[in-house]
């Protein structure tokens, strides 16, 4: 099904983001992600998303094999971003 779905995610991608790179995001190549966990409800997408985020751009920061039940973590990870993000008045 996400197979599916990604070209037309892309093409969203390249028309809300026209003018921003160089070169037609479309024609970038798509690897696929291998022995990463994977969300198991219906809410907790955004989390996942920051945690692949931050792997992306930290490759060595995230230890997927220590979160390989990482649903079961989002109570803590959630808590964490939100103390993160919280500034005091």
């Amino acid at each position: 099904m996400h197979r599916a779905v990604l070209p037309l995610v892309i093409n969203h991608l390249q028309e809300e983001t026209q003018g921003c790179f160089q070169t037609d995001i479309r024609s970038w190549k798509v690897l696929e992600a291998e022995g990463v966990p994977t969300q198991t409800n219906g809410y907790d997408c955004g989390m996942f998303v920051c945690k692949y985020m931050e792997n992306v751009i930290q490759p060595n920061s995230v230890k997927w094999d220590l979160l390989m039940n990482l649903q079961a973590e989002m109570p803590n990870l959630e808590l964490n971003l939100h103390l993160c993000c919280y500034v005091p008045r």
